[in-house]
């Protein structure tokens, strides 16, 4: 049994201030599981309340699909231009006031997201009067780079299961920004060639291949303009990026970013977006139609949320489990999409909706379902992982093995 969330409308979502004023924003939680609903803060200039709700709704699936443990949120608040350090700050413990019941209850669980940074969030957390969490830099996990390796995973098993190899093949990149830059190396690391990217500055093109250690100096020295005057390319309109010739085509823009005005230029045979929401349902049934093979956001870039359900393993396991275990989850996605003739979109959201339903059983459901529930973690990976961890300790729980592995199969990937 799947629930039909697209045919669902939000649990919860609340709107502060004003429309057209210097504070308007909003905080939309589309589903609660283990009483909470978790995503990032967005500030921009164009947000809006059902880009937030589309937002939240693909964080909701996000969680399902691995079955981690919240429901899907996400907030805004709209920027107005010229606004000060001091009075952005003003901006965001605002906020934070008016939406810190939710914080102080762990209802919302914030976090970054486009145009936010951790001085923002720390203003919202004081708001709500709440001392800021540890971040990334306490922490020691990069999510950037995290949600650059699964794309990146995400993307190199797909190739894969067509026969093809990320080695040798043509990619075109949208952005060179936090997650774009981790993008860029791994790519070059595993012999693609990046022959188009674009930034806010414009787009280059070269089908030969850009030179990846120079793309970075130059977006180092000199930010998104870097593409105006880079060497021996190409030089196009950003908006121009998606209609180059290549194989591999990833969105990092905004909402909404494969239309209906572009995806007919389109030439790239796979698309694995860095963004989420980059197309609508219907948009993506438009590629499918048209043999164009489509993973949604909330699949491939997963990896932000889900280095911090690894943060007890360390560096190298979370690596690993990733590029093994979490790949060869993406692998069994494609199989299933492959046996039932639909797209990797679809048959992506009816397994997180199956996995929402067993989580919400879970915690809500009759006596069956909570045993059904019992008898999932008491899987033979877990109860291996739970019987080694006592006999030899936290450190060999943190470590890459087998029997870690097969815990997190059990955990997260089935």
């Amino acid at each position: 049994m799947k629930e039909d969330i697209d045919g669902l409308e939000p649990a919860f979502h609340r709107i502060v201030g004003t429309a057209g004023t210097d504070f308007y924003g909003f905080v939309v939680i589309d589903r609660f599981v283990a009483g909470r609903g978790t995503g990032g803060i967005r500030f921009t200039d164009s947000v809006t309340l059902d880009e937030v709700a589309r937002l939240a709704r693909e964080m909701t699936f996000k969680f399902s699909f691995l079955h981690l443990p919240s429901g899907g949120a996400k907030a805004g608040l709209v920027a107005r231009p010229g606004v000060s350090a001091d009075e952005r700050e003003q901006l965001f413990h605002r906020f934070g006031e008016s939406i810190g019941d939710l914080i102080r209850d762990r209802r919302y669980v914030g976090g970054l997201d486009m145009g936010t940074s951790a001085e923002d969030l720390a203003a919202v957390m004081s708001g709500a009067g709440l001392p800021i969490q540890p971040g990334p830099k306490k922490s020691g996990i990069n999510s950037n780079y995290f949600t650059a390796l699964t794309v990146f995973v995400t993307a190199d098993a797909l190739l894969e299961a067509r026969a093809r190899r990320l080695n040798g093949a043509s990619v075109l990149l949208e952005g060179v920004g936090k997650v774009g830059t981790h993008l860029l190396q791994l790519l070059g690391q595993a012999g693609a060639r990046v022959v188009g990217i674009s930034t806010l500055g414009g787009a280059i093109y070269n089908p030969s291949g850009l030179d990846i250690d120079a793309v970075l100096r130059a977006r180092s020295e000199h930010g998104d303009d870097f593409v105006k005057d880079f060497p021996n390319c190409k030089q196009l309109p950003a908006a121009e990026l998606y209609t180059q010739q290549a194989d591999l085509l990833i969105p990092g823009g905004g909402a909404d970013s494969l239309r209906a005005q572009n995806i007919g230029q389109i030439s790239a045979r796979w698309i694995v977006p860095v963004a989420n929401i980059c197309a609508s349902t219907e948009i993506e049934k438009q590629l499918f139609r048209s043999g164009i093979e489509f993973v949604p956001g909330f699949v491939a870039n997963s990896g932000g949320i889900f280095c911090w359900y690894l943060g007890r393993l360390s560096s190298e396991a979370r690596e690993d489990i990733i590029r093994d275990r979490f790949k060869a989850r993406i692998g069994r996605l494609i199989e299933a999409a492959d046996q039932s003739g639909r797209s990797i979109s679809e048959t992506a959201r009816d397994i997180a909706a199956r996995n929402l339903v067993a989580m919400q059983d879970a915690e809500t459901g009759n006596f069956w379902h909570r045993l059904a529930a019992l008898g999932r973690k008491l899987s033979p990976g877990r109860l291996a992982y739970s019987i080694s961890s006592r006999l030899y300790g936290g450190s060999w729980s943190r470590q890459s093995n087998p029997v870690v592995r097969a815990y997190y199969d059990a955990r997260y990937f089935r």
